[in-house]
């Protein structure tokens, strides 16, 4: 879910709806009224999480993926410690810059299914 609180006037139909309608994002406009429940919990810490937080955390999930990716070839032999370590660092620094790169969603469903696949072989290939 996201949520968009306009500073001063609200624009959605001149500024979000646009970008929402160019990505193929459904979104629904909220009443004041609707709107209650998440202005209770809106400005509390881990319940909505800023841009910059969540660039955060896709750095983070680097790491994540960068050590899934390794731990099936490690456990199973097919690469040493050592491989394993550059793999690992080289995914991670990868999907550090790659996941909060601004895309529309054609780029991302393209890359997902393709630059993504090669960028990690070629990483794999080159250790």
């Amino acid at each position: 879910m996201i949520a968009i609180v306009w500073k001063n006037n609200e624009q959605t139909e001149t500024v979000a709806k646009p970008v929402f309608s160019e990505n193929g994002v459904d979104f629904t406009e909220i009443s004041e009224k609707d709107a209650t429940d998440y202005k209770e919990n809106f400005r509390k810490e881990n319940f909505w999480y800023h841009s910059a937080d969540v660039d955060m955390l896709s750095r983070e999930e680097a790491a994540t993926i960068a050590a899934s990716l390794v731990k099936w070839s490690l456990e199973n032999n097919l690469i040493t410690p050592d491989e394993a370590n550059k793999i690992k660092a080289d995914v991670e620094a990868y999907f550090k810059e790659e996941l909060v790169k601004l895309r529309t969603r054609e780029q991302l469903n393209d890359d997902s299914q393709n630059k993504f696949r090669e960028a990690l072989y070629n990483i794999a290939e080159n250790i």
